[in-house]
């Protein structure tokens, strides 16, 4: 190979690897914009209810959505289904991307003792809790003032997210 075809070559490569770490360290940086700190200030929607018509019937949710006031980005959406059962409701909490699984999230209303929840799955969207809880869990809810949700990031930051309970009764109970 002559002078000039290596050094096309070789240049050709460098601006490849100088891409690379440059795409890279973007995306580590996105990822990082993405998990809330302490420091992070964040403006909820409030509750609300929301409903789907499915089939021939109406599916209804409490939703509330909790987004970074500087970068407008979602940090986290908890919504909750009432079941036709009528014994239990769906939970579903979309969490930012960048958490450490293995901990899950803590769930804590006012002072009571606070519950862990496994981290189900993960896509491009976020992380997702889904699960099935007690009415008996949602009439604490409904009592209390303040929601706690704390997870770890994967740098093992712990992430504590105040969610106000003020309007979640009064939603929820429309579900009924």
């Amino acid at each position: 190979m002559n002078f000039k075809k290596r050094h096309c070559v070789s240049s050709i490569i460098s601006i490849m690897s100088v891409l690379c770490i440059v795409v890279s360290g973007a995306w580590a940086q996105n990822i990082k914009e993405e998990v809330p700190t302490e420091k992070t200030k964040i403006k909820s929607s409030g509750w609300q209810v929301q409903c789907i018509n499915v089939d021939v019937s109406l599916k209804c949710s409490v939703n509330m959505t909790i987004t970074s006031i500087h970068n407008k980005q979602r940090l986290l959406q908890f919504s909750i289904q009432k079941l036709s059962n009528d014994s239990s409701s769906n939970l579903l909490i979309q969490l930012p991307l960048g958490l450490y699984l293995p901990k899950g999230i803590n769930l804590q209303i006012d002072d009571n003792k606070s519950r862990n929840f496994e981290v189900t799955t993960c896509n491009q969207a976020g992380c997702f809790v889904k699960k099935r809880i007690k009415n008996s869990q949602i009439d604490e809810m409904k009592k209390g003032n303040k929601m706690i949700i704390s997870m770890e990031a994967e740098n093992h930051q712990k992430i504590n997210i105040e969610v106000t309970l003020v309007g979640f009764a009064q939603a929820a109970n429309k579900l009924n």
